[in-house]
């Protein structure tokens, strides 16, 4: 019988990115208030996470008062082990059209619902309904499921592809 190896935690976490359609973002305004939102989106080559949002939404003022964000994106399919890659992102609102251009390549790579489509760059430059924003991820770890006193418990591991090597913690 073929046994097939189970994948590194780094292979995992750029599966999910790949493959996932969505992921859950959590930001904090200037005066420290959390907020977390369901997006839709797509990683570049770099890794880097797009997604589209209203400009006024909460999570994309939080963007321009803070950068700051945390992301999850979760495997939870029918028979299959739960899986997640977790990570601290820096945000930004993309302006350049330049930039906005790009990145609506990369969001049209990966299926999506019709609805979040972006059918024409005005839809997503000043003066539209969406603004684009990346995260750029800085610390990057999938879930570990261990034990303690017999009892089974998530944990996370390093599986940042980019950078230290993978050790659980």
């Amino acid at each position: 019988m073929k046994v097939t190896p189970r994948p590194s935690p780094s292979e995992r976490a750029r599966r999910m990115l790949a493959e996932e359609p969505n992921l859950t973002l959590a930001t904090v305004s200037a005066a420290g208030v959390p907020w977390i939102s369901p997006v839709f989106f797509s990683a570049d080559a770099a890794d880097d996470l797009y997604w589209t949002s209203e400009p006024s939404a909460r999570h994309s003022v939080n963007v321009r008062e803070t950068g700051t964000g945390a992301a999850v994106v979760v495997r939870a399919h029918p028979g299959e082990p739960v899986d997640a890659v977790y990570m601290t992102v820096r945000c930004v609102e993309l302006g350049a059209p330049e930039e906005i251009l790009a990145a609506t390549a990369v969001m049209a790579a990966k299926p999506q619902p019709e609805r979040w489509r972006i059918r024409d760059l005005a839809q997503v430059s000043p003066g539209g309904p969406w603004r684009i924003y990346r995260g750029h991820p800085e610390t990057v770890e999938v879930r570990l499921t261990a034990e303690r006193d017999g009892i089974p418990v998530a944990r996370r591991t390093h599986a940042d592809f980019r950078s230290a090597p993978e050790a659980a913690r």
